[in-house]
């Protein structure tokens, strides 16, 4: 018995070599894989403890002055195609944007037509002298009306983009078509989005000037339109962030570049 024992124990042990080396493999292989590659729903941007209080009415353009009639109107800014983007507020890491929490509405005028409520999200990717580019855009959402619905400057809508791929340190941003309307909407139509914080909520304003591929620069300055730092603003912008398997396929390592 003895040695049909120690017989029958090589063909075990020749059998085990081929399982143990693959199991070194696969091993190896695991902690080739890069952390990205590990599936987490994470959260980044505004904590939503301050009430949307601002409105793009707020930005910190100059304006113009224009004589209409017998009197002077101010323009905060022109009522074009609107960016905006928290400047500290950076993804995490590269996946796709499953869910965006937006705090605020749009401020209807008195007496006025019903304000354009339609937006979008978008990813923008840091440049060079602090411009971003505007890599991909959503498709259309629609925000609440204050005063409508028991719609306030604290109702808070989430959206659930789907595509809105984003790479590792990139910015969401908020982005609108102005709105703008003679007599009601001079600066577009104010959407309050904003809310007093630390920080810098950074804008950008210019006709057909925000869609996929446009350059955001801090070079593009006006008085009523292009590039503004807004101190000690945010946007009022909660977004979470999918990442390796969660993430859909073709946002699993961010934007090719």
């Amino acid at each position: 018995m003895l040695r049909g024992a120690r017989a029958n124990s090589r063909p075990t042990a020749s059998r085990s070599a081929p399982i143990v080396l693959g199991l070194l493999a696969f091993l190896c292989a695991a902690l080739l894989v890069p952390a990205t590659s590990v599936a987490a729903v994470l959260h980044f941007g505004s904590p939503l403890r301050a009430h949307a209080s601002l409105s793009t009415d707020d930005l910190s353009y100059r304006g113009i002055d224009t004589q209409v009639g017998n009197r002077v109107v101010h323009t905060s800014h022109f009522g074009a195609d609107t960016a905006l983007w928290n400047a500290g507020d950076r993804a995490p890491a590269a996946g796709d944007i499953a869910k965006v929490s937006l705090e605020g509405c749009a401020k209807a005028a008195k007496s006025g037509p019903r304000p354009l409520t339609q937006i979008h999200f978008q990813t923008l990717a840091p440049q060079a002298a602090g411009a971003v580019k505007v890599m991909l855009t959503s498709s259309a959402f629609d925000i609440p009306v204050c005063g409508q619905h028991g719609a306030s400057a604290a109702t808070v809508t989430t959206y659930k983009p789907y595509g809105l791929c984003i790479d590792r340190g990139d910015f969401v941003g908020f982005n609108d078509e102005g709105g703008f309307v003679e007599g009601f909407y001079r600066s577009g139509v104010p959407y309050e989005v904003i809310a007093h914080a630390h920080g810098t909520l950074n804008s950008f304003i210019a006709p057909d000037a925000t869609g996929n591929g446009a350059l955001l620069s801090p070079s593009v300055v006006a008085p009523a339109e292009g590039f503004v730092a807004n101190r000690r603003r945010e946007l009022t912008l909660r977004a979470t962030l999918t990442t390796g398997g969660d993430s859909i396929p073709g946002c699993r390592h961010g934007i090719p570049r």
